[in-house]
């Protein structure tokens, strides 16, 4: 378990004082004197301290009298306090973790897209070995396929070519749900040979006609 160094400063001493005294480095009734303190190995001004040794008197860990300093009162609310810093951790380290995929996703998803838009449906011409051709359609203002659902227009049952991706107000949507509606400027991405293709860009004409 790493050290929690992204906590702030007197948590972080709290948290070192409690692991001493869960070790059984400091005892229950020990005082804890500067050089105690100075274990810890951080430098600090006397306020964090203080910050520190409140907190811990706040979660039962030591007691503070005046005039006399702070001393050791409970072992197992040491025992406490550092295991609800590790959870706070390990929660903190999944946020992060989850901040990191989000930001890589949104790398990879323009990625995507960038590739999606480099795909021509006038212009392209195989030049791979694939047994199937790539194809886009993209759906203008007077296509009859405006307000239909994927579902709808049954593509695979009546061209045979594969739906098997979109770019919909410039989002890239793979795995397209067939309760998706098609609206203008929708980018469709098919995938068939080039009979499937021919068959497919005609039904859309038929049925945009």
């Amino acid at each position: 378990m790493k050290e929690p160094k992204n906590l702030p400063k007197h948590v972080q001493i709290a948290y070192e004082i409690a692991q001493k005294i869960n070790q059984n480095i400091l005892q229950e009734g020990d005082k804890l004197r500067g050089r105690n303190l100075a274990a810890t190995e951080y430098k600090v001004s006397a306020e964090t301290v203080r910050k520190a040794l409140a907190l811990l008197q706040q979660k039962g860990v030591v007691v503070v009298k005046e005039q006399s300093g702070a001393y050791v009162l409970s072992k197992e609310y040491a025992k406490d306090f550092v295991k609800s810093i590790k959870e706070d951790m390990k929660l903190s380290n999944h946020v992060q973790n989850i901040k990191d995929l989000l930001k890589e996703s949104k790398g990879i998803t323009k990625q995507i897209e960038k590739e999606f838009r480099s795909i021509d449906l006038t212009k392209r011409k195989s030049t791979t070995d694939l047994p199937f051709d790539i194809f886009s359609y993209k759906i203008t203002k007077d296509c009859q396929l405006i307000g239909k659902t994927i579902q709808e227009c049954s593509f695979f049952y009546n061209t045979g070519a594969t739906l098997f991706g979109m770019i919909k107000n410039g989002q890239v949507i793979s795995s397209v749900p067939e309760s998706t509606v098609i609206d203008v400027k929708d980018i469709l991405f098919f995938s068939g040979d080039e009979k499937k293709k021919a068959k497919t860009l005609t039904y859309i004409k038929e049925i945009s006609s």
